[in-house]
């Protein structure tokens, strides 16, 4: 077993820009990983609308009566897809956001909504998230960039296939149970493989920057992984065995939402003749929307 402790939860101010661009490279060395698999489910969901929009065509002249369920299949691919790419753009885009009061559980169900696209279908992925709401106080895309580099790094390690399974709960940590660890409650991420597993001396270089076992690995997944947490005030703990697999357990301080209630004054009541303006450049996506608000 490996604890590493976050016990520095600031990054120094010398080194901040050095650790964005660190993360901002890992980010795109993660994108050019999943890319492949992404392309390939957006082929197949554009392949699925294309075939029923020209079923529908022949529908509406010989079969009205089926053209409404049709219309749904193709409204609920169009929506996997947007769905797909919004996951994707909105990692992409990264950026230097704040830090807020958000649930893990919801950034879980959005990875897994992604990787369950790319990673290869003998890889079985399981998710047990706890009933309730499990708030953190984070920028939202590093700890999806910490979820996607450790399934990608358990992706790895199951050539041959395997299961994935995350899980999130609350714990209450005592003295006895990690010595360099805070006593306290902490919100616990656990990412567990049934891969090859490794040896002691590989888990303890695994979170240096730049150290890989894979051949064209970059030695920054993992390394990203312990920066961000470590920024956090979080720790994390290993178990691994030659094998076995590895589960990474990571420890975050627990947040409280904040009730933020906006109060709208002078609120106009609509009469049903005003006008609204639609703004886009895909002149398409203008004459739809204005033909969905007149009707």
């Amino acid at each position: 077993m490996s604890a590493l402790k976050g016990k520095d939860s600031l990054i120094p101010h010398e080194y901040e820009e050095l650790y964005r661009k660190i993360i901002e490279i890992q980010r795109k060395d993660s994108l050019y990983s999943i890319t492949p698999g992404i392309i390939h489910d957006l082929n197949n969901v554009i392949s699925i609308i294309i075939g029923y929009i020209e079923l529908a065509k022949m529908q509406s002249v010989n079969e009205p009566s089926k053209l409404h369920s049709t219309l749904d299949i193709i409204e609920k691919a169009s929506l996997r897809a947007s769905q797909l790419l919004s996951n994707v753009l909105g990692y992409a885009k990264g950026g230097r956001g704040e830090k807020r009061t958000i649930d893990l559980n919801q950034i879980v169900i959005e990875l897994k909504n992604l990787i369950e696209k790319v990673l290869e279908k003998n890889i079985i992925i399981e998710v047990e998230l706890s009933p309730n709401p499990q708030f953190i106080e984070a920028e939202p895309q590093e700890i999806f960039q910490v979820l996607l580099n450790l399934c990608l790094n358990a992706r790895d390690a199951m050539p041959d296939g395997g299961k994935l399974r995350i899980e999130t709960s609350t714990v209450s940590l005592h003295a006895k149970d990690f010595s360099e660890f805070k006593p306290g409650n902490y919100v616990l991420l656990s990412i567990s493989d049934t891969g090859i597993g490794m040896d002691e001396e590989t888990k303890r270089k695994i979170f240096t920057p730049f150290f890989s076992t894979k051949p064209k690995g970059s030695g920054l997944g993992l390394s990203v992984v312990w920066s961000v947490v470590k920024s956090l005030g979080g720790y994390i703990d290993v178990e691994s065995f030659p094998g076995k697999g590895t589960t990474f357990k990571i420890f975050l301080p627990p947040s409280t939402p904040k009730n933020e209630i906006k109060e709208i004054e002078g609120e106009k009541e609509m009469k049903g003749n005003e006008k609204i303006l639609v703004v886009d450049d895909e002149e398409d996506i203008r004459n739809v929307t204005k033909e969905i608000l007149e009707h």
